[in-house]
């Protein structure tokens, strides 16, 4: 290869004076003389980022597979820049056409749908979170879906892009038909839904759970009604003033739903990631007297968001510290960094 006037790269494993080793890469380059140009440099420290950032990554498929929900997560410009194989699978289903990163959201959705979805996600990149449910057909049978999409911030608090999370509620659309011609409210909710669902008697302050709150967090049942207190004082020190005050917002300013997200303390002291949704109900005279909601688990969706913040530092460190040119491109062929 010297010879033909290529450059011969390789990467070689040395052993230092003190045991410890090295991983240096050496450029071979035959100059007209005859004589052979080398040049080494240690390539250690990238090396151990690079195997860092593939053991994230391999983190990050691990829990986007296991979040069952459909979730994926556009940049600013609608470009995907992560997706879940359900959302892939059922989207490219829907829409006729391939979801993976880098897609542009805008160029594969519908034109019918086109304009609405632009308009949510441009609310959402200015810091808004928009909940809505939808309907969808599917082999003859209507499907309900709960389409939650919340800003993606970086380490600055500057929105760098939305992520979206779809959950079927087909299962609780049907429990709340049933509810209607039964007035059967919990029994058939609690067992349609595997949120945690809860009734709040405003009057005398007091709270009931359905099981799924003592299974999913590991707390032993003691009573089936309990002081509204027993919630509030497991919601995370940093989160429990700004939800106090939404919730007494609501409530005192003649809204009908509140909806906030907080961390929630489990028994064995961990915290989940929670989005809590709740329905006002008022008396003839418009006085608050019940308050119903469910606590949807948010904690994969957060899982994902670190692991995908921290692969992208880890890969901002390789390229800044590789003195080499690199240049990012998109399919356009338009430098993107």
């Amino acid at each position: 290869e010297l010879k033909e006037g290529r450059v011969l790269i390789e990467e070689r494993l040395l052993r230092c004076r003190d045991g410890s080793t090295r991983i240096v890469e050496g450029s071979y380059k035959q100059l007209s003389d005859g004589r052979i140009m080398a040049i080494t440099r240690d390539i250690s420290e990238r090396k151990t980022m690079e195997a860092a950032l593939k053991v994230s990554e391999q983190k990050l498929r691990q829990i986007m597979s296991s979040i069952t929900d459909e979730f994926y997560v556009v940049g600013v410009d609608f470009r995907f820049t992560m997706i879940n194989e359900k959302s892939s699978s059922n989207l490219s289903r829907l829409w006729g056409k391939e979801m993976k990163p880098g897609v542009n959201l805008l160029h594969v959705v519908p034109a019918e749908k086109k304009e609405a979805i632009r308009k949510n996600f441009e609310r959402v990149f200015k810091g808004e979170l928009i909940e809505y449910d939808v309907s969808e057909i599917v082999q003859g049978h209507v499907m309900w879906k709960l389409v939650t999409i919340m800003p993606l911030r970086d380490d600055e608090q500057k929105i760098t892009g939305a992520f979206l999370l779809s959950k079927d509620i087909t299962e609780r659309k049907k429990a709340e038909e049933e509810i209607v011609r039964t007035n059967a409210r919990f029994q058939v909710v609690s067992r349609a839904t595997s949120d945690i669902v809860w009734d709040w008697d405003l009057r005398n302050n007091t709270l009931w759970w359905n099981d799924n709150f003592y299974s999913i967090l590991g707390i032993k049942k003691q009573k089936e009604i309990v002081p509204v207190e027993d919630w509030f004082s497991r919601i995370h020190p940093e989160d429990l003033e700004r939800t106090r005050n939404k919730i007494e917002n609501a409530v005192q300013h003649q809204e009908t739903f509140w909806s906030d997200e907080y961390r929630f303390r489990k028994a064995d002291g961990s915290y989940m990631h929670f989005l809590d949704r709740g329905y006002i109900m008022r008396d003839k005279l418009n006085h608050p007297y019940r308050m119903i909601g469910s606590m949807t688990d948010m904690t994969p969706v957060y899982l994902a968001q670190k692991e995908l913040k921290e692969s992208e530092i880890r890969l901002r460190t390789i390229i800044d510290s590789e003195p080499e040119c690199i240049k990012l491109l998109d399919r356009e062929g338009v430098i993107r960094e």
